[in-house]
């Protein structure tokens, strides 16, 4: 490979923000890009968030369509034909899960070695192991046989490789946050707050996240009405998009909660968005360790989350709450307004605790460069070991 950067091709559904996407673009930033550089190879044919940033740094964008557009031998040949033509790659990064195997295979097919497959959230394995065990079956057993390398975002995402997928090694990575631009905020003030017209006595709680089913912001609406009751002078304010957010809109107007919550969409950075918050809460269903919950305790912004979140969410940087979903709306909302009178931690004691707990973007960075680099070298010197031997084993006429 001599001077030039090792290439990486990431595959992903869309670079839209959210978790697997902001992971990406947070190692992308930091990596060194004189020895690692990406392209990404995505699927939906609409104009991504990040992809003005992508080509700034250097990336290429290439744009397939779906499996389902194509067939899946036909879905094949694409990915073949796409990786052939703006490669060579020495590393492909799947981010797609179980749904890796077509990737996996192009990748193998074309010789290339590493081959790594990330899961970030499991909660889509979990529903596609309910709702079809025998496609999932079929693509566990695929990536077991494709992948040279797993990367695990949370330990319940470890533990569940191990199930799974034990014969490739895999790591644990967690995405990691600029610490130094979220311990300094000021939370529960910024300039949100006058452009919503939100007056300085009112206090906010929100919520950052796809509008789904596994986000469950119909059960933070629940809870938000109860608080109303405790607490007059409150808002509630949602960040994201997604497939449920007319559903949500709709619940809101049947309460009568249209003058009190305020959806923000996916435009909002989450800087500007703590800064506006008192307390953070994530009623969710499933979830990995979400990236705005570490970034609020950052913040020192006040999280109540549900046991769903896994235990190393809670990184030791200030108050920080799990409560089963099952609890009443009234429980929820007596912990929020304990999370609302907690104490304050200083900002040195919040940033050792992000990097106790493995949350130093850099240094994952760092690892995750390691990965690629170490592990593709490793892969080129046995394929030419193994060359060698079979050469070896060749009798000359």
């Amino acid at each position: 490979m001599g001077n030039q950067p090792i290439r990486v091709l990431q595959f992903i559904s869309s670079m839209n923000r959210g978790g697997p996407q902001d992971f990406i673009m947070s190692m992308y930033r930091q990596v060194d890009r004189s020895k690692l550089q990406f392209d990404f190879l995505m699927f939906s044919p609409n104009p991504s968030d990040y992809e003005e940033e992508i080509r700034a740094l250097g990336g290429h964008v290439l744009i397939l369509p779906k499996a389902s557009q194509t067939g899946t031998v036909g879905f094949l040949l694409q990915l073949v034909a796409a990786i052939r033509k703006h490669g060579p790659y020495q590393a492909i990064h799947s981010h797609m899960d179980v749904a890796s195997g077509p990737m996996l295979l192009a990748a193998r097919l074309l010789g290339i070695p590493a081959r790594i497959v990330q899961v970030h959230e499991v909660s889509p394995l979990l529903s596609l192991r309910e709702a079809h065990p025998l496609l999932y079956r079929f693509e566990a057993r695929l990536v077991k046989r494709l992948a040279s390398h797993v990367i695990a975002s949370s330990t319940v995402a470890s533990q569940l490789l191990s199930e799974q997928f034990m014969r490739p090694p895999h790591t644990m990575l967690y995405g990691g946050i600029e610490i130094e631009r979220y311990v300094h905020l000021k939370a529960g003030r910024g300039p949100l707050r006058a452009k919503l017209g939100i007056a300085e006595d009112e206090l906010v709680i929100g919520h950052s996240g796809k509008f789904t089913a596994a986000q469950n912001q119909k059960r933070l609406i629940e809870i938000f009405e109860e608080l109303c009751i405790r607490v007059p002078r409150v808002r509630l304010v949602l960040a994201g998009d997604g497939a449920l957010r007319k559903d949500i809109q709709a619940l809101i107007a049947a309460k009568g909660l249209d003058n009190r919550v305020h959806l923000l969409g996916s435009e909002v950075c989450s800087r500007a968005l703590l800064q506006l918050l008192d307390v953070l809460v994530v009623p969710a269903f499933r979830a990995g360790v979400p990236r705005i919950v570490v970034e609020a305790q950052a913040a020192g912004v006040p999280c109540v989350v549900s046991e769903a979140l896994p235990e190393e969410a809670c990184v030791g940087a200030g108050f920080y709450k799990n409560i089963p979903l099952e609890w009443d709306v009234a429980e929820w909302a007596q912990w929020i307004m304990k999370a609302l009178q907690s104490e304050f931690v200083p900002a040195e004691q919040r940033t050792a605790a992000l990097r106790r707990a493995g949350f130093d973007q850099a240094a994952n960075a760092s690892m995750l460069e390691a990965v690629y680099i170490d592990h593709t070298t490793e892969l080129v010197a046995h394929l030419q070991k193994q060359s060698q031997q079979f050469d070896d084993r060749i009798i000359p006429l």
